[in-house]
Formats: C-alpha cells, sequence, structure tokens
C-alpha cells in the first residue's frame, strides 16, 4: 500500500496527509492465486484460482482449497495464529470474484481482530467464480433459484469447516461463524440470517455480521431511488440485460461499463480499477430485474439475529445504494433487534473495499479505521 517513504499506517496521526497511495498492496499479492493465463468459455477470458497455490503477505497466509459442491475458495489466516476458535465467512458481490475483499482497506483491519480471536477466514463467491467449472448461463435465474444455489454451496463450506474445526479442537460442537458480504454478497448474508438453516447453519452458530454497503433491506427496489441510478447505470444496462434474457447467458459488464456501474470514481486505468472492471464474471440478469422492481431481499428473522452485533458499512455517496437505501437497511436492521452499528465511510459503492485510484493517505485511513470499528463489534461474539 505505501508509496515511498511514507511511514506506516499506524504511525499516522488523525488529521495528517502525507500523500497519495495509489498501490493495494493485499490485492496485488493474492492476484497471484489466479492462473497468469485466464480461462477462456466461448472466447471469454475468466481468472481461475490455481489449485493449491498459497502464499504469505504482510502477516497473512492464503491459500487455494477446492471444496466439492462450492468450488474454488480462498482460504486467509493471520501467520501469528495461536488457536483455532472460528471462521470468517466472505461473500463476494456481482460479478465479483473471490477476492473482491482481499484488499488492503479490509484485511488491515482485519488482521489484529482475526489474530487476536484465532479466526479463519474463507473468501467465496458463488457460481463457480475463479474456478474451472464456472457458471455462464444464468442470466434467467430469479432469487429463489439463486438461494438454492447458494444454499448447496454454503452448506458444503460449513461442512469442510467442521471437520477443520473438529480436527483441532476436541470440543465438537459447530464452530461460530461471522458473516461477511459487499453489496449482493450483503445481501446474502440477509438471506443467510433469514433462514440459517436452509444454508446449512446451526442454532446460534452464525455469531455476527457484516454488511458492506449492501443491496437494501428488506425492499432491494429502494435501488431505484437512488438519485441518477436508473439514467446513469440502469438505462445504460438495459441492452445487455436484454441479450442476456434472450440468450441465457449471465449479464457480464466489463471494462467502461463496468467502471460507470460499479466504481464511478478515481482513475479508470489505475490498476486496482483495471484489475476489477477486467475481471468481472457472469451474473444473474433475472436477479437484477428482480431486484429493481418486485425485490429480492428478505426480511431478517428477529429470532436469529435478536441481540447479534451486526455492523453496516456505507459509503457516504453511494451511487447505487443511496442515503434512502441506507437508512431503510439501518431501520429494519435495528427493528429486527439486532445489536447494531451503523459506520459512514468516505466514497462510492467500492471504496470501503478497493482502492479506485489515487486516493489521500488521509481518506484510506478514514476508511480503515471505519471498517476497524465494524469489524471489532462484528466479532464481539466471537
Amino acid at each position: 500500500m505505501h508509496e515511498g517513504e511514507h511511514p506506516a499506517l499506524g504511525e499516522m496521526p488523525d488529521g495528517v496527509e502525507y500523500g497519495t497511495i495509489t498501490r493495494d498492496s493485499y490485492a496485488e499479492a493474492v492476484s497471484k492465486l489466479y492462473d497468469s493465463t485466464p480461462t477462456r468459455v466461448d472466447g471469454v477470458p475468466y481468472p481461475q484460482l490455481k489449485e493449491g497455490a498459497q502464499m504469505i503477505h504482510n502477516d497473512m497466509s492464503f491459500s487455494v482449497g477446492d471444496i466439492a459442491g462450492a468450488g474454488r475458495v480462498v482460504f486467509f489466516s493471520p501467520k501469528n495464529r495461536k488457536a483455532l476458535n472460528g471462521f470468517l465467512l466472505q461473500q463476494s458481490g456481482y460479478m465479483q470474484l473471490p477476492t473482491s475483499m482481499l484488499t488492503d482497506k479490509i484485511l488491515e483491519a482485519l488482521l489484529p481482530i482475526m489474530e487476536s480471536r484465532g479466526i479463519v477466514g474463507v473468501a467465496y463467491a458463488h457460481g463457480g467464480r475463479g474456478s474451472p467449472d464456472l457458471i455462464t448461463h444464468q442470466g434467467r435465474w430469479g432469487v429463489k433459484t439463486l438461494q438454492a444455489h447458494i444454499a448447496k454451496q454454503v452448506a458444503s463450506i460449513l461442512r469442510v469447516l467442521h471437520h477443520e474445526f473438529a480436527h483441532h479442537n476436541e470440543n465438537m460442537s459447530e464452530p461460530p461463524v461471522v458473516l461477511m458480504g459487499h453489496s449482493q454478497g450483503g445481501q446474502i448474508v440477509a438471506h443467510e440470517l433469514s433462514e440459517p438453516q436452509k444454508y446449512g447453519f446451526s442454532d446460534g452458530q452464525i455469531r455476527g455480521a457484516a454488511l458492506i454497503n449492501s443491496v437494501a433491506l428488506p425492499h432491494s427496489q429502494a435501488m431505484l431511488r437512488t438519485p441518477g441510478f436508473v439514467m446513469d447505470i440502469a438505462r445504460r444496462t438495459l441492452p445487455d440485460v436484454i441479450q442476456s434474457f434472450w440468450s441465457g447467458d449471465g449479464l457480464l459488464l466489463r471494462d467502461n461499463d463496468a467502471f460507470r456501474a460499479f466504481l464511478g470514481e478515481g482513475d479508470p486505468q489505475s490498476s486496482s480499477s483495471h484489475r476489477m472492471t477486467t475481471s468481472t464474471l457472469p451474473a444473474e440478469t433475472a436477479w437484477f430485474v428482480q431486484t429493481l422492481t418486485s425485490g429480492t431481499s428478505p426480511k431478517l428473522n428477529p429470532a436469529v439475529v435478536r441481540g447479534m452485533p451486526i455492523s453496516l458499512v456505507t459509503s457516504v455517496d453511494d451511487q447505487l445504494m443511496g442515503a434512502y437505501a441506507q437508512k431503510m437497511t439501518h431501520n429494519h436492521v435495528v427493528k429486527s433487534g439486532a445489536n447494531t452499528l451503523w459506520q459512514e465511510v468516505p466514497g462510492r459503492h467500492f471504496s470501503p473495499i478497493m482502492l479506485t485510484g489515487d486516493e489521500s493517505i488521509d481518506r484510506v485511513l478514514e476508511i480503515i479505521r471505519g471498517n476497524t470499528a465494524a469489524f471489532t463489534h462484528s466479532f464481539q461474539n466471537m
């Protein structure tokens, strides 16, 4: 992350700006977990995680695991972790790779929490993303089909985590889990909090959650109330949506279309922006249309979330989930009885998880501090 002779992040006093950050250290590192030559499906290149790949970067270890029924995921853990006391399950957003949240802004905040509490993370994205069995024909998947698919995959992941936990602990109880998701991944977390048994979780197994710029709860069509969204994003994607419905292929936005829809700020030629906009994957068109019309977000189950520490991280200028959607989400989580923390950070939809160009160290520090407060809250019961 650091450029030139800038001091380490932890050494910078509040309110002091030393320059700009142009490189995402963790994101650059984990990109090496992918094959150098992307897999091509119908002529389109898609990144594929290398089987058995391993690496250590900035005191965090990473390894690629192949889970039957779920595809390839990335396990990540502090190098100096002394025990295994639970797991973090990260769930990526629309069209994003499993490594979408393995970035400086997220991992700088998570590392000390995971180290002190004995946590192993699992970075997962549905639809075979990052795997050799990538699904590309999900254009007609609606919310029911999508969630049924995810439920099977998450249950497969949990079986592996249970086995690993039992191997390290004489106590054979189900391992505690904290959930984290960005955008559509946040909405998936909400579905899991609504019906945990459907996804393979046992009673009380989920101990906390962090929703980062989540699709709005409980009525996701509130996205249409975000200023400029209809004209600037939905209208631009209409031809792609129609083509996806017609063909059955998954919706895919790349390059300038992906930059306008997802990022909307910073330098499109920066390494972080370029990596994201050229590595998107096919996603569900029917889900997208349902989200904007009838809604695809669930109501949280008060019996599950009452007293549970749930953090909301939102961006003040989010072009997809505007102020109305964010307020509605917060109100719903509070009314559901959760122990709720709402943390606002600068930037737009992807700002909490990745660099979007040359960012001031001051702004990056503010985001990391916000994420740290949110994640500390989410992990308090671990």
